[in-house]
């Protein structure tokens, strides 16, 4: 791997694009571990402004129940002095012998440059975890292992790193030869000669231990390039390029990586790509999409992974956010960026097992309140809003946990009652479901996916709707709330995304506990037929709206918590 480390350092522009702030950036402490390639020699804990001799790597491990030194109050003293590698779990002292091999002179260790024992220290640390990584010259992943104790080597099968070696005889371009996947792929791939692996081995990296904490989506992302220490062979993954002992570096001979990476990969990849554009051409209205659509597939992959501590869930992820909200100049407000809304309130839960966390982290119209994957439904395309925000806040400590939350949003209230199998946590799974809108109206094909318990009547307000074209005349919503019938469009049929609410007995004031989406078929009246006057008159839940204008489709603000 010291080659492929030297020629990303020497050769790849897009993983050096900021090389000048990494020779020069210093996290406040380091492990100094200079020496010869084994890890026998005494290394201490060091300023970060006194480490001058080189730069810095990065250790991503797992904690898991083990006890093990870290840095505290009373014994910093001593660990400036000196620490022995015989009191070093394993993976720390392979890690050491990792940097010694390469060269590194220096390396980040969160537990031993983080002082445990002190919040102060902590939360300061914590909210400067974007630089760390982004300015470190190589994060050292021991994916493999399920605590400090595992390690990063392991004995291992060495004929299953042998691959198979092809030749392309002629250039494969997008679309050629009726291939699906080159089809939705930007694939321009010259004659030669390749080599290839099994296409499941980054699925595997991603359901090894360590990538199963949500801390280390962060790591991943922010960090120029890792090497992966599994229990099979070691994976290289940088801005540019992806490789492993058995193969070469598939992308600079012309593949990509998506046709063997898992949806975890991807979903870093995308993100990594879109942000490196943003920071070379700007925010731009694509990009702005582009953005949004990744963050929303990375918050799936993080919400799928665990937490020791619950109050961790907005935490874990600052580092991504700051250098996001520097970047693009919006500001994310409890996991949600105010430029994307109403469209980002459309998230929904794993309905199998999501729950609300024991103590309060996030008000719950925030996908960070809920326990459990978060399965986006965000709409992206011909999409119009059908509330409006008019205030939101969430304003956070020091480290990015939430001190509280509001949002004020005017659209139309619907009072709606629920039927479904009592087995079941999800409607529209089953033909007995059934939703009744406004007290008259059961729409088509309706999901409802519960943040908690769930309900038999509630309220909802709609947020958005999607559609799609195809031929006659539909119905547009020019903005929030017209309630007018526009200009000839095509369209098959259209999705309604709708908060489901109840009060909390506040006058006005209500939480959100599931979301709905509701479909309504163009060519059954539903969209421009009875179904849209019956949605754009109703009036059931008038008496627990703060405001309301008359009886047009623009409806009241309420607050929700």
């Amino acid at each position: 791997m010291k080659q492929h480390l030297q020629t990303c350092l020497m050769t790849h522009g897009t993983c050096n694009r900021f090389a000048s702030l990494a020779g020069t950036y210093r996290p406040s402490r380091l492990i100094h571990v200079a020496g010869d390639g084994n890890a026998t020699n005494t290394v201490r804990l060091v300023d970060g402004r006194h480490a001058t001799e080189g730069g810095y790597a990065t250790l991503s491990h797992c904690w898991g129940g083990a006890s093990f030194l870290c840095l505290t109050v009373d014994n910093e003293s001593a660990l400036r002095a000196g620490i022995a590698p015989t009191n070093l779990p394993l993976s720390f002292t392979d890690a050491i012998r990792v940097c010694r091999q390469l060269g590194i002179p220096y390396l980040w260790i969160d537990c031993l440059c983080i002082i445990q024992d002190s919040a102060e220290d902590w939360a300061a640390e914590a909210s400067n975890m974007q630089n760390v990584y982004s300015y470190s010259v190589l994060n050292i992943a021991a994916s493999a292992a399920r605590d400090s104790r595992g390690g990063l080597f392991f004995d291992r099968d060495l004929e299953a790193l042998e691959s198979v070696t092809f030749e392309i005889t002629a250039p494969w371009k997008r679309g050629a030869h009726g291939d699906p996947i080159a089809r939705t792929q930007d694939i321009n791939i010259p004659a030669g000669e390749y080599r290839c692996s099994h296409a499941d081995k980054w699925r595997q990296v991603d359901r090894l231990p360590l990538n199963r904490r949500a801390w280390v989506v962060q790591e991943r992302l922010l960090s120029n390039r890792t090497l992966h220490f599994t229990g099979s062979e070691i994976f290289w993954h940088c801005r540019q390029s992806t490789a492993s002992e058995a193969t070469w570096d598939l992308e600079e001979s012309g593949f990509h990586i998506g046709y063997y990476a898992s949806k975890e990969v991807f979903g870093y990849m995308d993100m990594r790509r879109i942000l490196s554009r943003i920071e070379v051409e700007g925010m731009g209205s694509s990009a702005s999409q582009d953005l949004y659509s990744a963050w929303a597939a990375l918050v799936g992959i993080y919400s799928g992974c665990g937490l020791t501590k619950e109050s961790d869930k907005l935490v874990a992820l600052w580092g991504i956010i700051e250098k996001m909200e520097r970047l693009v100049g919006d500001e994310c407000v409890a996991g949600h960026w105010k430029k994307h809304l109403p469209q980002s309130l459309c998230w929904s839960t794993n309905w199998r097992s999501s729950s609300r966390p024991r103590q309060w982290r996030a008000p719950t119209w925030s996908w960070a309140s809920v326990e459990g994957t978060i399965v986006s439904c965000l709409p992206e395309r011909h999409v119009q809003a059908l509330a409006r925000v008019r205030e939101i806040s969430a304003p956070r400590d020091a480290n990015g946990s939430l001190i509280s939350g509001r949002l004020r949003i005017q659209g139309a209230l619907f009072a709606v009652s629920f039927v479904a199998s009592e087995s079941e946590k999800s409607f529209g799974m089953d033909d007995d479901d059934s939703v009744t809108l406004a007290g008259v109206f059961t729409p088509v094909c309706p999901i409802i996916n519960w943040d908690e318990a769930k309900t038999t009547d509630a309220f909802a307000m709609p947020v958005v709707s999607e559609y799609s074209r195809r031929g006659g005349r539909g119905y547009w919503d020019d903005g929030v709330g017209s309630g007018e019938e526009g200009e000839e469009t095509e369209y098959d049929d259209m999705d309604w995304h709708f908060l489901v609410l109840i009060p909390t007995g506040d006058h006005g004031v209500f939480k959100r506990i599931g979301m709905m989406v509701c479909s309504f078929d163009g060519h059954s009246g539903g969209m421009n037929g009875e179904g849209i006057e019956l949605l754009k008159t109703a009036d059931q839940a008038k008496d627990v709206m703060m405001t309301r204008t008359s009886d047009s489709w623009d409806g009241g603000v309420i607050e929700i918590v």
